[in-house]
């Protein structure tokens, strides 16, 4: 978990971090770990609602 606090300046408040996926547990594992580090996390399992929320 430490290479993600390596490799982003999760410093910044208020970063949001949008994840793709369509597996439950992939994305319940990376909002488990993203959270932790203080992100806030958009979730979308399809490209399609992905593009909606990234705008």
């Amino acid at each position: 978990m430490d290479q993600v606090a390596n490799c982003i300046d999760y410093r910044e408040k208020n970063t949001t971090i949008l994840i793709v996926d369509d597996n439950p547990i992939d994305l319940k594992l990376a909002i488990t770990v993203l959270e932790s580090y203080n992100f806030k996390v958009l979730v979308s399992v399809d490209g399609e609602n992905c593009f909606k929320q990234a705008r």
